[in-house]
């Protein structure tokens, strides 16, 4: 043995306990149930307007509909943002949320869904359905008063993928 391994067997073990919680910030006041996108741009439409930088936001909502908080889960550049499934979940799992709205700004003013933008929606519906929670809308900001909307558009993908639907295929047992 050397005087490293001597050191070593000596120390106390130390692990280090964590916790996950949810941090408040900014208050954005509504009590105005969103039941439709123009209703979700006009409260949180504004945060994001004025970034210089694509940023990311999931509205939480309640089985009233009503938001329960906003979190940005991505902040990006000038053009693009890199979105991570578990950073968009972990604020609606920790809120109970019942349903969520993606909501993004294109400082570009240009609100047409890109591929990356259509590509992410279909992808979040996915693992949101997976864990019980309706992806409601994906709503693109832009300049002035200008917005995209999947749902408006009858582009907001169809998620059979959930987990009642997974649960009925494996064992044939109704939940």
């Amino acid at each position: 043995m050397n005087e490293v391994d001597d050191i070593l067997d000596e120390a106390p073990f130390y692990i280090e306990q964590v916790a996950i919680r949810q941090v408040k910030d900014k208050v954005y006041y509504s009590k105005t149930p969103i039941t439709t996108p123009k209703a979700a741009v006009d409260v949180f439409g504004e945060m994001l307007r004025f970034y210089d930088r694509e940023v990311m936001g999931i509205v939480n909502v309640d089985a009233n509909m009503t938001p329960i908080n906003v979190h940005i889960c991505s902040m990006g550049s000038l053009d693009r943002t890199i979105v991570n499934p578990r950073e968009m979940l972990k604020a609606s799992i920790l809120s109970n949320a019942v349903g969520v709205v993606m909501i993004h700004n294109h400082p570009s003013g240009n609100v047409e869904p890109s591929e990356q933008d259509i590509y992410i929606t279909k992808r979040m519906a996915a693992v949101y359905g997976l864990m019980g929670i309706e992806l409601m809308d994906h709503l693109i900001v832009g300049n002035a008063e200008t917005y995209y909307s999947f749902a408006e558009s009858r582009e907001m993908p169809k998620n059979d993928i959930t987990f009642n639907n997974l649960i009925n295929q494996d064992t044939g047992l109704e939940i």
